[in-house]
């Protein structure tokens, strides 16, 4: 399920707001793969002589069974995001125009498990996960039952594995004579993954581009229809690193 909004505001003749917004739910019915109970276990450890049932109908449970695994097990991811965007355009003068921008980017996924007694043989009923959060002796999923669900401060990440990451980026664009352009970026991350002193990276980058068909000596070519030239030089960095790899260990 998605939503989305778009929408303009003439402020003043030569101040425009821009503003979208929108809203998406996924819903992953997942199942075990490869050799965690799926289809690696069912060609590896789970052995031809091995039933799915036992003589009394029940799964059997004297060794691997993937249809026991796949048909008791309840697992189901939920995502929830919304992307938002708002930009003020001002036309300055006939040759300038200055933009201002700001986004944000929610998300937030449940990872819902539900192994009922009759999977992990057990005296109490099945465990019910909300990862991190988990509860024992629950009779169903979370998104199965709302009075469990209600009754439950969820836990949504993992303090060892929490970061968080803020961009600030600056554009300038030339053009002259709708042949000749420039371009200048700057953009400034910062990631709590590293260290306070390192925390921040500052990447500039530069292009210029030509349109020669533009150019009266090729105007009139009867092959090119359009060509440019383009050239640019930038710094890029990466923050794919595990989170609080900086602090020493004691």
């Amino acid at each position: 399920m998605s939503l989305r909004l778009n929408g303009d505001v003439n402020i003043t003749p030569d101040l425009i707001l821009s503003v979208s917004t929108g809203f998406a739910q996924g819903i992953n019915d997942r199942v075990d793969a490869a050799w965690s109970g799926g289809l690696g276990a069912a060609m590896s450890i789970a052995l031809p002589i091995y039933p799915v049932y036992d003589s009394e109908g029940d799964y059997f449970i004297g060794g691997t069974n993937p249809v026991r695994v796949q048909e008791l097990k309840k697992w189901r991811n939920t995502e929830y995001r919304t992307i938002n965007n708002a930009a003020l355009t001002y036309q300055a003068t006939d040759k300038l125009i200055l933009r201002g921008s700001a986004s944000l980017d929610y998300m937030q996924i449940n990872e819902d498990i539900y192994e009922p007694q009759e999977l992990i043989l057990t005296e109490h009923a099945g465990v019910s996960k909300r990862i991190p959060t988990e509860v024992i002796d629950a009779t169903d999923a979370f998104w199965e039952d709302k009075e469990m669900r209600d009754s439950i401060e969820f836990q949504f990440n993992d303090p060892a594995n929490e970061f968080t990451f803020v961009s600030f980026f600056g554009r300038v664009n030339y053009n002259y004579a709708g042949k000749y352009f420039a371009q200048l970026n700057f953009r400034a991350d910062g990631s709590s993954k590293f260290g306070p002193n390192n925390r921040f990276g500052y990447f500039p980058a530069l292009s210029v581009g030509w349109i020669l068909t533009e150019e009266d000596w090729l105007q009139e070519n009867k092959v090119l229809s359009f060509l440019k030239l383009k050239a640019g030089y930038g710094l890029t960095g990466n923050a794919a690193i595990p989170p609080n790899q900086w602090r020493a260990i004691t």
